[in-house]
């Protein structure tokens, strides 16, 4: 009897141990299921080779999850009324996609890998408002790997595209399938031809577009029947050069397609458009636009950019890399050197400047007339000469002549500072030689028959000339700075304070490798104006414009770091790294919410 009643007490203990390991063993698999490896394709298979331009963005809840980490939401969730609780979204949408639990819009936004394929670029008339608009259109497809399946593909199609169609052009918009043969596509065409919707669907991939020939090339190349992007030697180059591999977006254009972007967007002639190669540099002919000369610089000099940005610490990384022809290439290794030792013109810089770019290159008038040189072999006659012009113009806006030897009077350093409020840059250039630039300098403050006079101010000479437009001139120090009164005083009262040492824009020069250039904004908008964006469409604000113009947002506001860039040159490429609130995450903003002129 003892042995039985022993016997039966422990079988509720050997229960309660079984269920305990049965739980443990629960929260083991639960835990590997939510941090196992997503699903992942190489979504450049759907690009063809030949599309202009290629964005991949490989999760939503990544992307919101590191948006309500940010230091951006840490500051401006809260004035602006954005509960915490949508801290959450990211976390809860993966999970529902892990599981497929919920809406199949869920299901979809939790495990889809998404890209944007843009074909090709045009430029026309407004068909709908003023025909004498520009208006630039991109032939594109998104690209949606649901990794949920085919059936669940085709029932998120047969859904949400008709009802998404109508809600774009309205309730009796017609739609039908695409007449031919190939892969089956559906279509709606909006009340203008250039107004359409085309999908199709291959497997657990759902394809939406403007163009039929922009989802058919993505169908094609998915199916090899084209040559894609996928393996393509500038593609990867440009993925390693910007990290791609953890990043949350990336993006890949050629030269040429981002050229012809360019030069559309802005206007510009197209090369089909620009003077034939061989014609006069001096005929009367006007030169071409600045779309058309960023287009001509952007394919002479490279062949492909890359783009990747993500979360790092709270603020948006984002590393753009220019990959460099061979000839242009072997032409700034050679002659574009990082300056040594420490920059020396941050004492000269106010606090809360609008914007500053430093430039650090060993001899920079020998590099960059050495870059000129380069730059006109690899490009047609027109845009060579334009860009002569230029240079010449440069030289004269700052008093020097064709035949002056600026480049043995410059140091190694030069600033760029913009004040904001419209006020023209000053520029401060570090001097070697202030004998021979005194001439320079007195043709600067009496061009136009003006006449220069001096004040003294915090120890150094102010020269101002009766121009009109109120230039300056003053040594500061190692440097020659020109710019309006206004600005020398605030530089000469910065030098004076000596607070730059540790600031953010020191340390993006520092390296290693040093920078050639370095950059620091304000950057107190963008992000503020995003979350308000977003305050609308969870609607806990009502999006008043002069709500980012109120005391606690402004405080919320002016606590944001500045946006800072550094520029280095390594594996034949231009490699920039900036670091902001939000990046370009702030094209987002006109997709959530028009502002609101009402009151707040």
């Amino acid at each position: 009897m003892a042995v039985l009643r022993s016997a039966s007490m422990r079988a509720p203990r050997i229960r309660l141990v079984l269920a305990g390991v049965a739980a443990s063993l629960a929260v083991i698999a639960l835990a590997w299921w939510m941090t196992r490896p997503r699903p992942s394709v190489d979504m450049a298979g759907f690009a063809p080779e030949s599309a202009a331009l290629y964005v991949e963005l490989n999760s939503l809840p990544d992307l919101a999850e590191g948006l309500t980490e940010s230091d951006a939401w840490a500051r401006l969730a809260a004035p602006l009324g954005l509960s915490s609780q949508l801290d959450y979204a990211g976390p809860v949408a993966e999970m529902l996609g892990r599981f497929e639990l919920g809406s199949d819009d869920a299901a979809v936004l939790g495990r889809s890998q998404f890209a944007i394929v843009v074909t090709s670029i045009s430029a026309g008339a407004d068909e709908e408002g003023d025909a004498g608009a520009l208006v630039v259109r991109p032939r594109f497809a998104l690209v949606v790997k649901t990794h949920s399946g085919a059936s669940a593909a085709e029932r998120i199609a047969a859904d949400r595209l008709p009802q998404l169609a109508r809600k774009a052009y309205g309730p009796d918009v017609p739609i039908a399938e695409v007449p031919g043969p190939g892969d089956r596509m559906t279509f709606a065409q909006g009340p203008a031809a250039a107004r359409r919707m085309v999908w199709a669907t291959k497997e657990d991939v759902v394809i939406l577009g403007n163009d039929v020939d922009s989802v058919r090339a993505v169908l094609d190349a998915s199916a090899t029947r084209i040559p894609s992007l996928a393996g393509s030697f500038h593609l990867e180059k440009a993925r390693k050069l910007v990290e791609a591999s953890n990043s949350l977006v990336f993006a890949y254009a050629s030269a040429a397609t981002g050229g012809d972007l360019v030069a559309s967007s802005l206007g510009g002639v197209t090369p089909e458009e620009a003077p034939a190669a061989g014609s006069s540099a001096t005929s009367d002919a006007p030169p071409p636009p600045l779309g058309g000369l960023l287009s001509g610089i952007a394919k002479g000099a490279a062949v492909g950019v890359g783009y990747s940005g993500r979360f790092e610490n709270g603020r948006f990384v984002e590393r753009t890399a220019t990959l460099l022809s061979p000839r242009m290439a072997e032409a700034m290794t050679a002659t574009v050197v990082p300056a040594e030792g420490e920059p020396t013109s941050l004492p000269l810089i106010p606090a809360g400047i609008e914007e500053v770019n430093v430039v650090r290159v060993a001899r920079p008038g020998e590099t960059v007339e050495s870059l000129l040189n380069s730059l006109s072999g690899s490009v047609d006659v027109a845009v060579s000469a334009t860009l002569t012009q230029m240079a010449i113009g440069s030289r004269r806006e700052f008093g020097a002549q064709a035949t002056d030897l600026v480049s043995p009077m410059i140091g190694n350093e030069v600033a760029f500072l913009d004040f904001g409020n419209g006020d023209p840059f000053a520029v401060a250039f570090e001097v070697v030689d202030r004998e021979g630039a005194l001439p320079v300098v007195a043709r600067y403050l009496s061009d136009g028959g003006n006449r220069s006079t001096s004040e003294l101010y915090g120890g150094f000479e102010i020269l101002k000339s009766t121009n009109d437009d109120g230039r300056c001139f003053a040594f500061l120090g190692r440097y020659g700075v020109y710019g309006t009164r206004d600005q020398l005083v605030k530089m000469i009262d910065a030098r004076a304070a000596g607070a730059r040492e540790n600031s953010d824009l020191a340390r993006v020069l520092a390296g290693p490798p040093p920078a050639i250039v370095g950059t620091e904004r304000r950057d107190d908008r963008d992000a503020p104006e995003l979350l308000l964006a977003i305050s609308v469409a969870f609607r806990t604000s009502d999006g008043a414009v002069d709500t980012l113009e109120r005391d606690d947002v402004k405080t919320a506001r002016n606590a944001l770091s500045p946006a800072t860039s550094r520029w280095e040159l390594r594996d034949q490429a231009l490699v920039v790294e900036s670091r902001s609130a939000v990046g370009n995450l702030s094209f987002l903003t006109s997709f959530l919410a028009e502002p609101s002129e009402k009151k707040s």
